[in-house]
């Protein structure tokens, strides 16, 4: 009796295990280029300018802020610079890398995700091979990051900084002349 309650219990053991699962992996089989394209809101292929890191935002979830020079566009994209956010299960984009990216979009933020074909370009030529057949979107340029958060403030404190001195040198040369 002993033995066949054993033997049930194992069985069950069996029978009921859950499967083993990594946290940042993806069910979800792959797409083809084709299905991808038309699930995606955006794809597009561009360079990494920058990637920024803020806090993490609830529970110790990270998110990343993936800046992208868009050198081509055949979906959603229309500028030659934009941002795509990532989270601790995204993709692992590398600054300087160009990738290949699939996006959604949630609340007006582009998202890549690992389980969509987003991809170094290295390793895209299937995907290429069928983009080739998708008219591209003709991209206007706008400014980088760099240029919008660093370049213009700068130049702007620059410009205030002389206008500043040239009207307090004013001043000190009337007060001088009464």
């Amino acid at each position: 009796m002993r033995s066949l309650v054993i033997c049930c219990v194992i069985l069950l053991d069996f029978l009921f295990r859950p499967e083993s699962v990594w946290a940042c992996s993806c069910v979800q089989h792959r797409n083809s280029p084709s299905v991808e394209f038309e699930e995606s809101d955006a794809v597009f292929f561009g360079r990494v300018t920058n990637i920024i890191k803020p806090p993490p935002i609830f529970y110790g979830y990270y998110l990343e802020i993936i800046a992208f020079e868009v050198e081509d566009s055949w979906k959603g994209i229309t500028e030659t610079h934009i941002t795509v956010s990532a989270g601790d299960c995204g993709v692992d984009f590398r600054k300087g890398k160009s990738y290949l990216v699939y996006s959604q979009e949630w609340n007006g933020v582009q998202g890549a995700g690992i389980c969509s074909r987003t991809t170094e370009i290295t390793r895209a030529a299937e995907d290429l091979e069928y983009l080739d057949t998708v008219p591209k979107i003709r991209l206007r340029s706008t400014m980088s990051l760099q240029t919008k958060y660093c370049v213009i403030p700068t130049v702007t404190i620059i410009i205030l900084g002389l206008v500043w001195r040239i009207r307090r040198k004013g001043k000190e040369e009337d007060e001088y002349s009464r």
